[in-house]
């Protein structure tokens, strides 16, 4: 699809011609001299337009990409080909001169029926001139709505860029409190494990003091008790002798 420059050009080249194209069939019909100059002024005004626009046509096709180069290229011709073609019509308008009345004999005849058929194949060529800008038109708005449709696309895009970046952010920080929450339980755990020891090792400790209470307890007290009984028999062996 040609952009949206070269349809501009195109339509403009197309209403150039059509424009030209009907200055002639008037230019064949009009029989007042005055009224056959202006048409000729026109056509070669319109044509000279045209001519100035296929340059600016042509620089832009040679200008565009090289896959669409070649097809912008071949319109130029084509519409090089149409301007060919008027001024070729436009040429053969002035030489044949102002319509004939009928009653000039066979060759007034066959002039005002050559007069006609190139009367109509100049119509017929603005028909199809008209058709073409037409397409052009369509061609046109096509390409501003698909160029409306990749804005449009383009701000989803943003948008959607905006909406995972934030996303990211989000995850991110969401990360770094999961760290943050991890070394916080790890702490906790080597506390509770620190805890966990130090009591285990009172534990012990107090068993121990336990044990060796009952000990001293258990033996301290026997020991004592013999102490009494030898003191006892020593008394009473003194008394004896006595």
């Amino acid at each position: 699809m040609p952009s949206a420059v070269f349809s501009s050009y195109l339509e403009e080249q197309a209403e150039l011609c059509a424009n030209a194209g009907r200055a002639i069939a008037s230019l064949r019909a009009e029989a007042d001299m005055d009224a056959r100059r202006a048409a000729q002024t026109s056509a070669e005004a319109e044509l000279v337009k045209a001519d100035e626009l296929m340059q600016q046509m042509d620089l832009e096709a040679r200008s565009a990409p090289k896959p669409e180069a070649k097809e912008l290229q071949s319109r130029v011709k084509t519409c090089r080909s149409e301007v060919g073609a008027l001024r070729a019509s436009l040429k053969q308008a002035i030489i044949s001169g102002p319509p004939r009345s009928a009653g000039g004999g066979c060759s007034s005849g066959d002039e005002a029926g050559e007069s006609t058929a190139e009367r109509a194949r100049l119509l017929k060529m603005g028909e199809r001139l008209h058709d073409g800008t037409s397409k052009l038109k369509q061609a046109h708005k096509t390409v501003l709505e698909t160029e409306q449709i990749g804005i449009s696309i383009l701000g989803d895009l943003k948008s959607q860029r905006e909406t995972i970046m934030h996303s990211t952010g989000t995850l991110q920080r969401a990360n770094e409190s999961l760290a943050r929450s991890k070394r916080t339980l790890s702490a906790i755990g080597r506390r509770a494990f620190a805890n966990k020891l130090i009591m285990w090792v009172l534990i012990i400790l107090l068993g121990a003091a336990v044990l060796l209470l009952m000990y001293l307890q258990i033996f301290g007290m026997g020991g004592g008790g013999d102490g009494s009984g030898a003191a006892a028999t020593a008394r009473n062996h003194t008394r004896t002798r006595t």
